[in-house]
């Protein structure tokens, strides 16, 4: 692969991230509260919305892949959006802030509802 089709695939992984850290973050503050929420549990609940909405955003894929996971909760730690304590993650104020971003509406919906 050359340096250009790396380049994309890097640009690619990371808008992937980007919108799974949105989701991550708007899920921890609908859900999370004060106490926070396992990054599993995070993951779990957009993957539930995701079904019952009939509306793909991978999530449900995601779920299986527990490295994947991971790189999910490390990624919220190093970018300041959460902080992982005992395995409970919890806002920062950057990430209250990211928090704000909504969900695609079907999945909005499947939550309020």
């Amino acid at each position: 692969m050359g340096s250009r089709e790396n380049e994309i695939g890097a640009e690619a992984r990371e808008f992937e991230l980007g919108n799974q850290l949105d989701a991550a973050s708007r899920i921890l503050g609908l859900l999370g509260g004060e106490d926070g929420m396992s990054i599993r549990a995070i993951v779990e609940a957009l993957a539930q919305a995701e079904a019952k909405a009939n509306f793909f955003c991978g999530f449900g894929e995601l779920k299986a892949h527990q490295n994947e996971v991971s790189l999910l909760e490390t990624a919220m730690v190093e970018r300041g959006i959460a902080k992982l304590e005992g395995g409970i993650l919890t806002l920062t104020d950057a990430g209250k802030a990211r928090s704000e971003v909504p969900l695609p509406p079907a999945i909005e919906a499947e939550l309020a509802g």
